[in-house]
This record gives structure tokens, C-alpha cells and sequence, in this order.
């Protein structure tokens, strides 16, 4: 009789632990944290962030859209012109988890100039802008 409780259990075990539909990990970033640059170019920025004496390093990527907004708009995609007009200043965490993007705003008039003045840009709002972090740091995926 023991031995078939235990199959049964194990059997059950076996079952409750196939592979899960969803991750959760847990990530010391919200809205009262605080993030200083740790550096920006080309098309990524770098940040350390700390929430309670925790610190995590925060990477992200730049995407230079015509997606306009206000500072802090979120979006899953961006939308690229063929011409010049991308130009509003769009950042995405990539680790330790990956965010939606989050406007920065414009930078510049054409899209070399928002290129080049991105990555800065969202180490900027990143430190300065609690509307543009607590965007970046919701709704995160792995």
C-alpha cells in the first residue's frame, strides 16, 4: 500500500512540475528607483539602478522612430520612415529583463541626429525622469 502512494505521489509530482507557461523572476527595479549612467554610445545605454540598497545593472538598446508621444509613452514596436523623419528618441531595457520602449523624445530633426544623441538621451531620462523609469521597469518580460 505504501508503495502505491508513493507512484501515485510521484506520478503526481511529475506532473505539477512539467514545464511552466510563465517565468517570474524577481528584479529589484520599480517606481522609487534610482538610476545613474554608467555610460551610453552607439546604440546602447548603460545604467546601475538601486531600489532599497539593492543594485542591479541595467542594459539597454536605442530605436530612432517616427512614433511621436509624450516622455514615457510605451510601445511593443517601432515604426521606421524610409525618409528622414525618425527622429523621436525611443529606449528598451534588455537585461536583466526586457522592457516594452519607452519614449525619450525628440532628438534632433533628422534621424543622424537622433542616432547619435539616443543612447545619451535614455541614460538620461533613466536617471532624471520617475514617468520615463517607472514605464521602463513595468510590465517586464525575460
Amino acid at each position: 500500500m505504501k508503495t502505491k502512494i508513493f507512484i501515485t505521489g510521484a506520478i503526481f509530482c511529475a506532473m505539477a512540475a512539467a514545464p511552466a507557461h510563465a517565468v517570474v523572476t524577481c528584479v529589484a527595479l520599480g517606481s522609487n528607483t534610482m538610476c545613474s549612467s554608467q555610460g551610453s554610445g552607439g546604440g546602447e545605454f548603460r545604467s546601475a539602478c538601486t531600489t532599497n540598497g539593492i543594485q542591479v545593472d541595467v542594459k539597454g538598446v536605442i530605436g530612432c522612430s517616427e512614433d511621436e508621444g509624450s516622455i514615457g509613452a510605451t510601445q511593443s514596436g517601432l515604426t521606421v520612415s524610409s525618409g528622414n523623419l525618425n527622429y523621436q528618441c525611443w529606449c528598451r531595457m534588455i537585461s536583466p529583463a526586457v522592457s516594452n520602449w519607452v519614449l525619450a523624445g525628440k532628438q534632433g530633426d533628422n534621424t543622424g541626429q537622433c542616432v547619435s544623441r539616443c543612447a545619451a538621451a535614455c541614460a538620461q531620462k533613466l536617471e532624471s525622469s520617475t514617468t520615463f523609469r517607472s514605464a521602463m521597469f513595468s510590465n517586464l518580460s525575460e
